[in-house]
């Protein structure tokens, strides 16, 4: 039996100390048509100014004026002595409007500002690292996983969730529902999941019989994590909590609160379907 597979992507900007923040999806089987979500993230640092801001203070009877010949146009400026100028510039340029300056004036000083901008150099090419040169980077986006799963069972009580780990380019949950995912649903999650992010819930990690993790999951209804339970050869069997509401089986490592992910780098994308494990058979 095809599953139905939905797809999220998530796009995590991290600030240049490794400030982080999103993934993509797979398959599962039953006697219902099945569903699956994924994501992806990835990693971008952010370059830090070269220099300071700083405020360049002139008489009203000078301002912009000095700026503005300060360097003749055909003069190339470079490194600091250019982010300097464009600072100047700047100041320059919003103190005439504050002065209510003639116009004449106002647009010479913000052709100067667009000059000078224009001779920074293009920036770098950016490296985006992978998972494993980021333990960050992989932390995130197994928790965004988690967190996709908890936000459609909160949404769907009767879909059943099976595995959800990290890949390459994201992340992706399993999910066995008997109804296809919609674009609708979608947002629905994608609101759901940015609820979750937003309240900061503690990851918990907790060790249990293997006896113990069999009771759970049976008192639960779903037979998939029965299956992942029997694959699990060591133990104590480890489980992740997200808050005091949802569960799953899991080895992590995880971020330590759902806070560390950033709402606005979360996007849903699509829908797609898969057998349970890839095994055509198992429809």
């Amino acid at each position: 039996q095809v599953t139905h597979r939905a797809s999220m992507w998530m796009l995590l900007l991290a600030a240049h100390a490794a400030r982080a923040s999103i993934a993509r999806g797979s398959s599962m089987l039953m006697s219902q048509p099945q569903s699956t979500i994924r994501a992806t993230a990835v990693m971008r640092a952010a370059v830090a100014p070269t220099v300071s801001d700083r405020l360049v203070r002139t008489a009203p009877w000078q301002r912009a004026r000095p700026l503005a010949t300060a360097t003749s146009p055909a003069e190339v400026l470079k490194g600091e002595a250019l982010e300097e100028a464009i600072s100047a510039q700047g100041n320059a340029v919003r103190e005439l409007k504050e002065a209510k300056a003639a116009k004449e004036e106002i647009d010479t000083a913000v052709a100067r500002l667009l000059e000078l901008k224009a001779m920074r150099p293009p920036p770098g090419p950016v490296h985006l690292p992978s998972n494993e040169e980021s333990d960050t980077l992989l932390r995130t986006r197994h928790t965004s996983a988690h967190v996709m799963a908890m936000a459609v069972q909160r949404l769907f009580p009767k879909a059943q969730v099976t595995i959800g780990p990290w890949i390459e380019n994201g992340f992706y949950y399993d999910f066995d529902f008997e109804e296809q995912f919609t674009p609708q649903d979608l947002k629905k999650i994608k609101k759901e999941m940015d609820k979750i992010m937003r309240k900061k819930l503690p990851l918990r990690r907790e060790e249990v019989s293997r006896e113990e993790a069999r009771k759970r999951i049976e008192a639960l209804g779903e037979p998939y994590k029965l299956e992942i339970l029997d694959g699990i050869k060591e133990e104590p069997i480890t489980i992740y909590h997200i808050g005091d509401e949802w569960w799953d089986l899991c080895a992590g490592p995880h971020v330590e609160t759902t806070g560390d992910i950033d709402p606005k780098a979360v996007a849903v994308d699509s829908v797609a379907g898969a057998y349970w494990r890839g095994d055509e058979s198992k429809a």
